[in-house]
C-alpha cells in the first residue's frame, strides 16, 4: 500500500492537490484494510477529482469519494464508517484556514452516529439536498421489493409452464437409439435375432435419431424504460424454469447479472424475493450492447450461449452507440441457435421497427414478438416454437407478412 501511496502521490502533486494529500490517500487505505477493492485507477482518479471540483463541504467530499472509490453497493456501509474514521477526528482539510468557528459542520453530528448504524441514508440524505442526488439515494437501497404473487397470476403462470413444456426446441443429435419403426437399419441388432431363429429374417430392427432438449436462455433488460414489466417478465423466466428444469435467465440494464440460481428456489414468491436482492441495477440506464459483450466474453458464459435458444425480452432502446448495438447483437446471433426478441412495444398492431436500434438488429433476429400483459405470453411462447423451424433472419421476413395479412384484413373490411 506504501508504494502505490506514494506513486498515486507523486503523479498528482503536481496538480495543486488541495491539502492534506495524506488524509486523503489514508481513507483509500483504510478501504483496503476492510478489505474493499480500490484500485490505483480508483485512487488516481479520485486525486483527480478532488483537486479538479469545488468541494465547498463534507457532504460533496462524502460523494466524490464513495462514487469513485466504491462499485458495490454492499461496500457503502464501509465506507461509510472509513469517512467517519479519517475526516471527523480532524479539521476539515478542504476548509479555508479562516474558518468561523460558530458555523457548524454540515455533516458531522449525522455521519458521527452513522459509524453505529448499519446503512449511510442519512449521509445521502443530506447529499440529495444538495441537489442533483436522488439516483445515489435509489442505488444504496440494493435491491428491489416484488409483491407476492396473487392467485390470478399463478394460474396465469401454469398455463405459462404448459406452455413451455410444449416448446418444441429439441437438439436432433448424431447418437442412434433403437426404435420400432426407421430408417436406418440396426445391422447388430438383426444380426443378433438370427440367432434366435436360425438364421430366418423374421424382425429387423431400427433406430433413430436421439434428441435432447436445446438450452434455453433469458435474457431480461431490467432498465427505467422497462420499470412497469419488470415483474412480470420476471414471472414468466420463473414459468421457464418450473417447465424447462433449469434454463438461464440473466438480467441487463446497466451490467449483466445472472439470476438462475435466485429464480430456481422453492417459490416464486421467494425467486422474486432472491432476484430483487441479487441485482443492485433496477430500473436504471439501459447498455445492452455491453451486457451481450460480457455475456459472450466471460467463459463461463460462452457454453450457455453456443447453441442456445436466446430469447431477449426488452424494447430495444439502446443508450449506446448503434453500431456497437448491432456488432453484439450479430456476435450474440452467430453463437446461439436462434435469437428471439420479446418485445412489449411490438404488441400493438400498428407497431414497426423505426427506432434505430431495433432497425439495426432487425438483420440478425430470427423473430420479433410483442406481449403487454402476463396472458399474451403464452400465445408468444407458441410463436417462439415456431421461430425454430424458420430460417435464420426470418423476423424480417415475417413482419412483412404480418402487414401484408393486416393489409389484406384491412381491404376485405371495406
Amino acid at each position: 500500500m506504501v508504494g502505490i501511496v506514494e506513486s498515486v502521490a507523486s503523479q498528482l502533486i503536481a496538480r495543486s492537490l488541495p491539502p492534506p494529500t495524506v488524509a486523503l490517500l489514508a481513507l483509500v487505505d483504510r478501504l483496503r484494510s476492510r478489505r474493499v477493492p480500490v484500485g490505483t485507477d480508483q485512487a488516481i482518479s479520485f486525486l483527480a477529482a478532488v483537486s479538479t471540483l469545488p468541494l465547498k463541504d463534507w457532504r460533496v467530499l462524502f460523494m466524490v469519494g464513495r462514487s469513485t472509490l466504491i462499485t458495490s453497493v454492499e461496500d457503502f456501509d464501509a465506507y461509510g464508517s472509513a469517512f467517519s474514521e479519517v475526516f471527523l477526528d480532524m479539521p476539515d482539510p478542504l476548509a479555508p484556514p479562516a474558518r468561523p468557528a460558530t458555523v457548524p459542520d454540515p455533516i458531522g453530528d449525522e455521519a458521527a452516529r452513522m459509524v453505529d448504524r448499519p446503512n449511510v441514508a442519512t449521509v445521502v440524505d443530506l447529499a440529495d439536498q444538495s441537489g442533483g442526488m436522488s439516483a445515489s439515494a435509489e442505488r444504496a437501497q440494493g435491491g428491489r421489493l416484488f409483491p407476492a404473487v396473487t392467485p390470478g397470476e399463478r394460474a396465469t403462470m401454469d398455463r405459462l409452464v404448459a406452455a413451455w413444456k410444449a416448446f418444441d426446441a429439441d437438439v436432433v443429435t448424431r447418437r442412434r437409439r433403437p426404435a420400432r419403426r426407421g430408417d436406418d437399419l440396426d445391422l447388430r441388432r438383426t444380426l443378433r435375432r438370427l440367432h434366435r431363429t436360425h438364421g430366418e429374417v423374421v424382425d429387423m430392427a431400427w433406430r433413430v435419431p436421439s434428441r435432447r432438449p436445446r438450452r434455453v436462455l433469458l435474457i431480461v433488460d431490467v432498465s427505467g424504460s422497462m420499470r412497469r414489466e419488470l415483474r412480470r417478465h420476471l414471472l414468466v423466466a420463473r414459468s421457464a424454469i418450473e417447465a424447462l428444469g433449469r434454463p438461464e435467465v440473466f438480467t441487463c440494464g446497466t451490467r449483466l447479472c445472472c439470476i438462475t440460481g435466485a429464480m430456481s428456489t422453492d417459490s416464486a414468491d421467494s425467486a422474486l424475493a432472491l432476484a430483487g436482492r441479487r441485482v443492485d441495477d433496477w430500473e436504471g440506464g439501459t447498455l445492452l450492447s455491453e451486457s451481450f459483450e460480457r455475456l459472450i466474453a466471460q467463459h463461463s458464459n460462452q457454453s450457455k450461449v453456443r447453441g442456445a435458444f436466446v430469447v431477449v425480452i426488452s424494447d430495444g432502446l439502446e443508450r449506446d452507440g448503434i453500431d456497437r448495438f448491432e456488432r453484439s447483437v450479430a456476435r450474440l446471433a452467430r453463437n446461439a441457435h436462434r435469437l428471439a426478441w420479446v418485445s412489449p412495444l411490438a404488441a400493438s398492431s400498428t407497431y414497426r421497427p423505426v427506432t434505430r436500434g431495433i432497425r439495426a438488429v432487425m438483420p440478425h433476429l430470427d423473430g420479433l414478438v410483442g406481449a403487454d400483459s402476463l396472458d399474451d405470453f403464452e400465445q408468444v411462447i407458441g410463436r417462439l416454437a415456431e421461430v425454430t423451424c424458420r430460417r435464420r433472419g426470418g423476423a424480417q421476413r415475417y413482419l412483412r407478412e404480418q402487414a401484408h395479412s393486416t393489409k389484406s384484413v384491412r381491404e376485405g373490411d371495406l
